[in-house]
């Protein structure tokens, strides 16, 4: 039996309809990059701690070159810090005026063009909490240094956020990307603790105070908040790609589960190295485990990363460090050794790292998973578009650098890369990552800057592609719909764009592959979509069974596409992964159907990748007949992401008689999440037998307390 169903791709609104915006992005101010008249040089950073008193103590030699003109002063970033005096390059005293957020040195002669001028400053500053609204970050958020006191997740430190306008609450200094220069940090710690910074360590010597003084120098320059200041008691494990030290910083307790993180940090410098045509450009790598962040912070030779990113044997199959580990690794390169010009142009930066990611993704894991990759960061930009904003991702207005970082410029961005190789082609697209990469070496880069690039690889004009995807906002809402035309022999298909195009969205220029299998065979046609309505004649020489638009999932856009269920179950069966995952997503509304759910059974039992199984299993009808033991059956599958929607699915059932059973498979479950989810369904039954279970539960250890935390909102519920 086939029965027609409108299906809208990606998001469930009517097509054309307005998103709910929640932010104006519109009444930002408008940001004109005015450059300081002089151009620091070096860095030279002695710092020193009084951990119980949260403390620290600085004097920075700044050595800079007038920028053409004379200066009388000079004034740099300081937040947080007290200055207590400013010297010349021989010890003379300079007068300085300090300000909220800056400190003015003033020379007792002019400084010409020509002449190198150094400044020592010497400060004191202690750790305070962030005003949010001023740096427009979230409670409890921290710049420059952190003092962490000892708990059982880490042992006492000290870390500094550099990014993005974290400097100056260390160190005086011009406080923006793009014033790059060389640097050096003296770092005093007390007895049994390392210091970490960027570039090569050239000395560890005794401190007076019987503790350590570590000795890092940057010999190439690099932009202030990628400066990294790290300290503690930790454990160094060390590795080496051929000359290349490699080194992983770790807390004492986790030396044995640290290299699960980290051992593919030489496969994926290798890969990158060949995947940008350039050669990794710093002198050694470090990764440092830290408090206080959710993910990863790059740094210049040196990247943060969350301490959760370490974990047990068990957590392996749900919390891979991989994708992280490869992000912020792909920032040497993408961020650090090119850097964005001025705050609006973050894609620089962020794109590239997370298309690296599905880069990655795609060579060590598969196909497979590098498309379903790219298509959950097109999702989370979709959820954006939804419920913020939609913006240009190069934006000249913001309140504080940070709102840069966003769905925009790390998902959107992300396919926009995507696509932009799609529209050049694959020797073209090397060329452009190798030019970019060369020709701004050290340095840093606007979108101009690549858009010249990427033409020069192309050997045409690409300003349209870059202003419909980069300076203007939004992407294509289309509806598709297809006809057969017998006596010519050919598909008629017919998009229209619906986006909404008076915020400045484009009738965007694309290219599409469509798919079209007939009963004998399969082709893919190429068309290349202009306007706002348009129809396409495609050759076939009999009627197509199944017509896919987009076959490949390249383009950035939101698709109404009727099909029949009979189209939706071929795909179902005989097209690439993601395909296969959105059709069962788009068979889930006639699951109750006994073909659909026949079909749905088969893949969740068959299908080679897990995207598809869970997708399956998602879409099945709770309301089927013996759903539930096929479901129990399915509890098996050999992917952790499939076991854990079987049980989400059996939660929905509600079954008293499921108890005993998710209790018994609580206790040979090897995976953390899915045991959180049958700690969740099964408190979610709210069965007599569930209480004492719950408190059981309650006191097991697991990765980022996953277990735990299920079982104590499960008895808060049940008491509720």
């Amino acid at each position: 039996m086939t029965r027609m169903v409108r299906i809208i791709f990606l998001v469930a609104v009517i097509v054309g309809t307005a998103f709910a915006q929640n932010t104006d992005w519109r009444s930002w101010p408008v940001r004109i990059f005015t450059p300081r008249p002089y151009d620091v040089l070096h860095y030279r950073i002695e710092m020193r701690f009084d951990h119980p008193r949260k403390q620290f103590f600085g004097v920075t030699t700044i050595t800079l070159l007038p920028v053409g003109e004379s200066l009388s002063s000079c004034t740099f970033d300081a937040e947080v810090l007290e200055v207590q005096s400013a010297t010349s390059s021989d010890g003379r005293p300079l007068a300085f005026t300090q300000r909220p957020g800056s400190v003015t040195v003033h020379f007792p002669r002019e400084i010409s063009p020509a002449e190198t001028v150094q400044v020592t400053i010497r400060y004191e500053g202690k750790q305070i909490e962030i005003d949010p609204e001023r740096w427009g970050v979230s409670n409890n958020y921290h710049l420059g240094i952190e003092f962490f006191d000892s708990t059982a997740a880490h042992p006492a430190l000290i870390s500094a956020l550099s990014f993005p306008t974290g400097a100056r609450h260390f160190f005086p200094c011009n406080d923006h990307p793009a014033d790059k220069a060389t640097q050096e940090m003296i770092i005093e710690v007390p007895a049994g603790w390392k210091a970490l910074s960027n570039g090569t360590l050239l000395d560890v010597r005794p401190s007076a105070s019987g503790g350590s003084v570590y000795h890092w120098y940057l010999r190439q320059p690099h932009s202030t908040y990628l400066s990294q200041l790290a300290a503690g008691p930790y454990v160094v494990l060390r590795d080496s790609l051929g000359s290349l030290p490699l080194s992983f910083w770790v807390y004492p307790r986790d030396i044995a589960d640290a290299p699960r993180s980290f051992n593919r940090t030489r496969e994926m410098i290798t890969f990158f190295e060949g995947v940008y045509g350039v050669k990794y450009p710093w002198d050694k790598y470090d990764q440092i485990t830290v408090p206080g962040i959710g993910g990863g912070a790059e740094a210049t030779t040196a990247t943060n990363l969350s301490q959760n990113t370490i974990h047990d044997k068990r957590a392996e199959q749900d919390f891979p460090s991989h994708w992280l580990v490869a992000h912020e690794l792909a920032h040497q390169w993408w961020g650090n050794f090119v850097t964005l010009k001025d705050w609006g142009h973050t894609w620089i930066n962020e794109s590239f790292a997370t298309y690296s990611e599905y880069l990655y993704s795609a060579w060590s894991l598969g196909d497979d998973e590098g498309a379903l990759n790219l298509h959950e960061k097109r999702q989370a930009y979709f959820r954006e578009a939804r419920t913020k904003y939609r913006r240009p991702i190069v934006l000249d207005r913001w309140q504080f650098p940070n709102q840069n970082f966003d769905s925009h410029t790390y998902p959107k961005g992300a396919n926009v890369l995507h696509m932009l190789r799609m529209e050049i082609g694959e020797e073209a697209f090397s060329a452009f990552l190798k030019a970019v990469l060369t020709k701004h070496a050290y340095g840093s880069a606007t979108t101009d800057d690549l858009l010249r690039r990427a033409e020069q690889a192309a050997g045409r004009s690409l300003e349209w592609f870059f202003d419909q995807w980069l300076r203007k906002p939004g992407h294509p809402v289309l509806n598709v719909s297809w006809r057969w035309d017998e006596a010519g022999q050919s598909v008629f298909l017919r998009v229209e764009q619906k986006q909404d195009t008076s915020d400045g969205t484009s009738i965007f220029t694309f290219p599409v592959f469509v798919g079209l299998t007939t009963a004998t065979g399969h082709s893919v046609a190429q068309i290349r979509v202009t306007r706002a309505s348009e129809e396409f004649r495609l050759p076939s020489p009999e009627r197509p069974i199944l017509v896919e638009f987009d076959e490949p999932h390249i383009i950035l856009a939101e698709v109404s596409f009727p099909r029949s269920s009979g189209e939706l179950i071929l795909q179902l069966e005989r097209g690439n992964a993601l395909s296969r995952i959105l059709a069962a997503q788009e068979l889930a509304p006639l699951s109750d159907d006994p073909v659909v759910d026949a079909v749905l059974r088969k893949a969740s039992r068959e299908d080679t990748f897990w995207g598809t199984r869970r997708a399956a299993i998602n879409a099945l009808s709770a309301r089927s007949a013996s759903v539930e033991e096929f479901l129990k059956d399915r509890i098996g599958d050999p992917s952790s992401k499939v076991r854990a929607a079987v049980v989400r699915k059996l939660s929905s059932l509600k079954s008293p008689r499921l108890v005993s059973f998710l209790i018994e498979r609580f206790d040979e479950e090897s995976s953390y999440v899915v045991q959180a989810e049958l700690v969740r369904a099964i408190a979610n039954i709210a069965h007599p037998a569930v209480k004492p279970f719950l408190v059981k539960a309650s006191q097991l250890n697991s990765h980022r307390d996953l277990v735990r935390e299920a079982a104590l909102q499960g008895l808060k519920d049940l008491t509720e």
